[in-house]
């Protein structure tokens, strides 16, 4: 199979419907072995928007049994950039900020929510809500993106 640019998953993007979404997600996991090793999965998307989900397991603890900051920070960076992807081009994160609000714990799931606040001509600046499973909000996230 040839392998796909970011281009190339940036021109479905902006017009991404469910079909889509499935194919991007089949995409990803192929071509993104952090994203299929981390269990994480677009569920919406629109121009400026994504919305996903990482599954968790025992491995995703840290030593006091919550899930560990970096799988959080993963999620709220892959479904950051795919909503700064929704406007064509590649990009890579340039800077993040998290705020923990509270543990996560005993949940199957963690969901992530990306709004791109600001679109300019070489970076984007996105915010990304994290919630558990029963909707409990986990982080919020600022991160800037790169135009590539």
């Amino acid at each position: 199979m040839e392998k796909k640019t970011t281009e190339d998953f940036s021109l479905r993007y902006g017009s991404a419907k469910a079909a889509d979404i499935a194919e991007i997600n089949a995409d990803f996991l192929k071509q993104n072995g952090y994203i299929a090793k981390n269990g994480i999965e677009l569920t919406e998307l629109s121009e400026g928007y994504a919305k996903g989900r990482m599954k968790l397991d025992d491995s995703s603890n840290n030593p006091y049994g919550y899930v560990h900051g970096g799988c959080i920070f993963t999620l709220a960076d892959t479904v950051g950039g795919s909503a700064a992807l929704t406007f064509g081009g590649a990009v890579t994160t340039l800077s993040a900020e998290i705020h923990y609000l509270n543990p996560a714990k005993s949940t199957d799931y963690l969901e992530a929510q990306a709004n791109v606040i600001k679109n300019g001509k070489k970076t984007a600046v996105l915010e990304a809500k994290i919630t558990d499973a029963e909707g409990e909000n986990i982080a919020l996230v600022t991160l800037t993106f790169f135009k590539l």
